[in-house]
């Protein structure tokens, strides 16, 4: 999404619309967004389970 010129902002709407939990918090952040990209190795986004 970044690489196609998508705004931390706007990923972190996608992620929450696609009930992608981030792993320390409730919510995305955009801080949060742009650390997980800088890492090589691969986040693993998992679904949100009820």
């Amino acid at each position: 999404m970044r690489a196609a010129g998508a705004s931390l902002r706007e990923i972190c709407r996608q992620l929450e619309a696609e009930q992608i939990p981030p792993r320390r918090s409730d919510r995305w952040h955009p801080e949060a967004v742009r650390r997980m990209l800088q890492y090589e190795v691969p986040y693993t986004l998992r679904p949100r389970t009820p």
